[in-house]
């Protein structure tokens, strides 16, 4: 706490030079632990954004979708495609967009020949 945070919010003025000193040497001392704050900060953030990555990567392995097997894509991938061409479906899957999913996908889209 500062010895002047009571004069913080008010007309306030510093009454000698020595006062005046110690204000500007607490300035200084908040610039800087400002500073350092900032700096701290931003080795924290880059550190949860790390974490952030690692943790979706990691989520990746024991996720449901993962452990389907390739017939089971294909399959899913086929109801996907409409069958007649004037069919209006929200989303038209095709191969290009399930082949860059991930390998197990593309190995998947490869062998279903309706995706191509």
């Amino acid at each position: 706490s500062s010895p002047f945070a009571k004069y913080a919010v008010t007309n306030y003025y510093p009454r000698s030079d020595r006062e005046s000193r110690e204000v500007k040497a607490l300035l200084s001392r908040m610039e800087l632990f400002k500073d350092t704050l900032g700096s701290v900060c931003g080795i924290l953030n880059s550190a949860i954004d790390n974490l952030s990555r690692s943790i979706t990567s990691h989520s990746r392995i024991v996720s449901a979708v993962a452990r389907l097997p390739d017939d089971v894509l294909s399959e899913i991938f086929e109801r996907c495609v409409p069958s007649h061409p004037d069919f209006q479906y929200p989303y038209r899957l095709t191969y290009l967009d399930v082949s860059h999913v991930c390998q197990k996908w593309r190995g998947a889209a490869l062998n279903t020949p309706a995706l191509w």
